[in-house]
């Protein structure tokens, strides 16, 4: 049995060990026994999987970003969201560095990160104020400074 089929059957069965083989494949320039189908499986979902991670690190800064402004009550004077807001931005940051490709999908993503801060807002309020997606702007009221570098502390100082 030829090495490409032996990790084929190693995707299915023993993950781990289909990666470590690919990875000694692709340092040793070896591209002829590559796994390409299951190699272009995993890029894809590594792709999709740091989008994804970006929307939601978003999606908690803006519903962080908007709790603040209007429901500041409901969180001893909000300190505890503008610590999330500045932990996310930094995660943001570090994320960047690793993938700086990413930079590119703000604009894309930013309709569904607000959508996902509104569930995340309703979510963490609706016990005391019976929200509703029709309760929120339909499109994301921040701009990228405001999401990505204003500060917030002035708000709960």
């Amino acid at each position: 049995m030829r090495i490409k089929e032996i990790l084929k059957e190693l995707y299915e069965r023993d993950y781990h060990r289909w990666l470590e083989e690919t990875i000694e494949l692709l340092k040793a320039k070896n591209f002829e026994e590559l796994d390409v189908e299951n190699l272009l499986k995993e890029l894809e979902y590594m792709e999709k999987s740091l989008i994804r991670e970006l929307r939601s690190r978003l999606a908690v800064i803006m519903a962080h970003i908007y709790k603040l402004q209007h429901f500041k009550q409901f969180s001893q004077g909000g300190h505890s969201w503008v610590k999330t807001i500045e932990r996310e931005r930094q995660n943001l940051r570090e994320l960047f560095e690793d993938a700086p490709f990413l930079k590119k999908y703000l604009e894309e993503v930013k309709h569904k990160a607000w959508e996902s801060a509104i569930s995340l807002i309703i979510i963490d309020l609706k016990p005391d104020l019976k929200l509703t997606r029709r309760d929120f702007p339909q499109a994301c009221p921040y701009s990228w400074h405001d999401i990505l570098e204003k500060d917030w502390w002035e708000e709960v100082l």
